[in-house]
């Protein structure tokens, strides 16, 4: 008898362990064909290891990556089933659990679907022992959800309060202070805004981002606010600030051009757009932007040739919006119309 209970236990040990390698096999293998990123085949290798695991967290673990990979592919039908499937698991970290939560917000709010990501979202706070940082991001996707319904209210009620919660992940504090301030802006109440902004370089870890956003920020409000030394001086701190982001830089550059042209100082303004195509990493989007705003400029000093030459080159751009070269057609079409006469 004795034999035979110890016979069941060896056995049950060495499936045990079979699934256990089976596991690590298959987890191993996603993690391969993710870095390569080959998502749809991760996706699968990581399922495989969620159906062999033989504890609940490793099973949450493996649907987890299989969601993150169907997400980096947009299927998000199938990414929200993984995450869905965590939520029903027992015997799994608070961390975890409220990851998953997260994600389901996360893919409702991608997909534009508002009000639903809110109350996805809404639920991350309800987990118990919940990570901050888990809730505050829920937080601050609840204020994005806000911005796109235009409920700048709501919206600010979320971004302060993530900025309460000063042992959070210091770049969703960074993140709420410059959504708090675009917020501000966006409703004309500019001495706040600049406030706002204006607390992000003092939030100690800061992303650097945050604060080139920020700098850039500060120079549009100052620019509507006919504040143009000022505002110049804000995108010129943009610009010098060497962590900054590319895509704020050139932003920047750009705009110092349009707050000279707002004065009627063509001259400067082109060149102040020409030093736009010089920047590393410039953004393709900005570069047309300059060549539209320096055909406006030539328009505005009657030089129609040379204005005739930068809106050509929009219309040649392959890097461009819409609007950008319906703008360019609008304009060719009126410099036609001046050499005509």
């Amino acid at each position: 008898m004795k034999k035979q209970a110890l016979t069941i236990i060896c056995a049950s040990l060495t499936a045990c362990g079979v699934f256990a390698d089976a596991y690590k096999d298959a987890y191993a293998a996603g993690g391969k064909e993710e870095k390569a990123k080959k998502y749809e085949v991760a996706a699968t290798s990581y399922l495989s290891a969620a159906d062999v695991a033989t504890k609940p967290q490793q099973k949450a673990e493996a649907l987890f990556r299989a969601g993150e990979c169907f997400r980096s592919i947009s299927k998000f039908g199938k990414a929200d089933d993984c995450y869905k499937k965590i939520i029903g698991l027992k015997d799994i970290s608070s961390y975890t659990l409220g990851l998953a939560q997260l994600r389901i917000g996360q893919l409702l709010y991608w997909q534009n679907k508002y009000a639903e990501s809110i109350a996805e979202l809404e639920k991350v706070d309800d987990i118990k022992g919940v990570h901050l940082h888990l809730q505050t991001d829920a937080m601050l996707h609840c204020g994005y959800n806000y911005d796109r319904m235009k409920k700048y209210d709501k919206a600010e009620e979320c971004y302060r309060n993530v900025m309460a919660q000063g042992k959070t992940y210091p770049h969703h504090l960074s993140r709420a202070a410059v959504c708090l301030g675009n917020d501000l802006r966006i409703q004309k109440k500019y001495e706040d805004a600049l406030a706002e902004f204006s607390k992000v370089p003092e939030i100690p870890g800061a992303h650097p981002h945050h604060i080139s956003d920020a700098y850039m920020n500060m120079g549009y409000v100052l620019r509507e606010q006919k504040k143009y030394k000022e505002a110049i001086a804000a995108f010129e701190k943009c610009i010098a600030f060497e962590k900054a982001h590319p895509y704020h830089k050139s932003g920047s550059q750009v705009n110092i051009g349009s707050v000279l042209r707002d004065q009627k100082k063509y001259d400067e303004a082109i060149k102040a757009y020409a030093k736009t195509y010089d920047m590393k990493d410039a953004s393709p989007y900005h570069i047309v932007e300059a060549d539209r705003l320096t055909g406006y400029c030539y328009w505005d000093l009657h030089q129609y040739d040379k204005a005739k030459e930068y809106f050509e080159k929009v219309m040649a751009a392959k890097n461009t919006y819409s609007w950008q070269k319906d703008s360019a057609k609008r304009m060719l079409k009126a410099i036609a119309q001046k050499q005509k006469k």
